[in-house]
């Protein structure tokens, strides 16, 4: 049941929230900030279609976990969310920076 519920989040964290799995390139500049983000959720996107079709799109979760090609969809995944949490990490440092930078400026002023 928790790994159920696991692969329904990560499917809607990376194709709900980040990018429409079809063309993740038109998330550019929104939710994704490199093209090898979406290059590389192109890549999962197609290994989970590969999933989708096998088992159905309204199939339950457990059918997905237990599909032969899950375990090539898991290995796709890794690359894309060791990227996103790296970015991810830039993000915040340059989000720290900048708000660091505007607290000097404002005893500056």
């Amino acid at each position: 049941m928790a790994a159920s519920r696991r692969v329904r989040g990560l499917i809607r964290v990376l194709f709900d929230g980040f990018c429409d799995a079809d063309d993740p390139a038109l998330r550019l500049g929104k939710s994704l900030r490199t093209q090898e983000e979406a290059t590389l959720l192109k890549v999962l996107g197609e290994a989970y279609s590969v999933v989708q079709d096998h088992v159905g799109r309204m199939a339950p979760h457990q059918d997905y976990l237990d599909c032969p090609e899950w375990a090539l969809v898991i290995k796709i995944a890794a690359k894309p969310a060791q990227v996103m949490v790296m970015v991810m990490v830039m993000v915040t440092n340059d989000l720290q920076a900048t708000a660091l930078l505007h607290d000097e400026q404002s005893q500056q002023a």
